[in-house]
Formats: C-alpha cells, structure tokens, sequence
C-alpha cells in the first residue's frame, strides 16, 4: 500500500511539474509574439527559460563580437571568463559547456542563436 502512495504522489508532483512548464511555455509564447524589439524578446526569453528551469539566467544579443544587450535572471553577474566563452560558442557555432577545457573558468553553459540579419544571441 505504502508502494502504491509514494508511486501516487510521485506522479502527482510530475504532473504539477508538467502544468507549470505548459503555463511558462504558454506564457512565453504570447508574449514573444506581442513583443516589438529584440530586447523585449531577450528579457522575455530570460525570464521563461528562470521559470522553466529553475536556475539563474543569462541572455546576450551579440552583433560583430560585441555585446550590446545583456538580460539576466537571478543572482550572477557573468565575467570575462563568461563573456569570452559566449562569444566562444558563437564564433564555433556549438554549445561550450562549463568548467570544460578551454572554459575552465566559466560557470555557465552557453548556446549560440545565430541570424541572418547579423543579431545572434547567446543563451
């Protein structure tokens, strides 16, 4: 009986999991198609993927190698260490994992998002 209860709850907590992703998901999707800049999508994006996965955030638009938006969530600030890996995982194209040769430093994994247009973002 013990068995069937904890196998009970376990399912139950997977399926309020389940109904909270759906609603960021649904959430998120709303308001990327309302947002009017690349900033607003940055922000949001931040925003859904905290909710979604429960752990701090960065989000940077990148155009020539450069920085120019930053949007985070949560308490991290990203260092050179960070920002080189970024730019990193843009120039390769792939995802650079952290505390991985030659990103030993870095705390975060990061995946590249790259455009036609020449605004490529890092995640």
């Amino acid at each position: 009986m013990s068995g069937v209860a904890f196998t009970s709850r376990q399912r139950a907590s997977e399926a309020a999991v389940l109904r909270r992703q759906a609603t960021v998901l649904q959430g998120y999707s709303r308001e990327v198609v309302a947002a009017d800049n690349t900033n607003a999508i940055a922000s949001i994006t931040s925003h859904a993927l905290a909710a979604l996965f429960q752990v701090p955030v960065v989000v940077m638009l990148v155009t020539e190698d450069r920085v120019v938006s930053l949007k985070q969530v949560g308490d991290v600030e990203p260092q050179e260490a960070e920002l080189e890996a970024a730019r990193s995982s843009l120039a390769i194209g792939t995802v650079v994992r952290s505390g991985v040769y030659p990103n030993l430093a870095s705390r975060f994994d990061f995946w590249p998002v790259e455009t036609a247009e020449g605004q490529n973002a890092v995640i």
